[in-house]
């Protein structure tokens, strides 16, 4: 493992850092989640059509619209599976790539990860606007979520009983809130 990847490594790790690498994760799982919340679907078989969906809406920048499937095959898929995108992926936070975001070089397609991350936070606080307003989106939103509370429910639920597992009763809430 070379010395900047390892250390990109552990900086992802501090919660106190933003890593290129895990900050890159979060923003690629962002992506996927607000690209459910416009098709309405979550779950497995819907992470290309989902990720796909928000890169070519009118949210994102059109500069990534025309490479959403690669930006799904070699970044997100890398990212996501492997925590490292794939060859000819090239992740960096150097001030000195910043030019050269989302242009194809010779040794892959460049991601300044601070320009994505400014182009997403952008995106969801468009789309949160939208979501305030539109019936259909705001539909989507609470059954993208009611489908992940009730899966996860669910597989925990089997859990404890093929386990037999004894729960203890307490009252507290996560530190999710779905509401508008």
């Amino acid at each position: 493992m070379s010395n900047l990847l390892e250390e990109n490594l552990i900086d992802s790790m501090d919660e106190k850092s933003k890593g290129t690498i895990l900050r890159s994760m979060a923003i690629f799982s962002v992506i996927e989640l607000f690209g459910s919340f416009l098709t309405g679907e979550t779950g497995q078989g819907t992470t290309k059509k989902n990720f796909i969906t928000f890169c070519e809406s009118k949210y994102i920048p059109v500069e990534y619209r025309v490479i959403s499937s690669l930006l799904f095959s070699i970044f997100r898929n890398g990212v996501s599976h492997s925590y490292v995108p794939k060859g000819a992926a090239l992740l960096t936070s150097d001030l000195g790539a910043k030019n050269f975001h989302l242009h194809f070089c010779e040794s892959g397609l460049c991601i300044y990860v601070p320009q994505l991350a400014e182009d997403v936070v952008a995106a969801i606080k468009k789309f949160i606007i939208d979501l305030k307003q539109e019936k259909k989106l705001k539909e989507n939103y609470y059954n993208v979520f009611s489908q992940l509370d009730r899966v996860g429910k669910e597989i925990y639920h089997e859990y404890i009983k093929d386990n037999n597992i004894k729960t203890q009763t307490v009252e507290f809430q996560g530190d999710i809130n779905i509401d508008l």
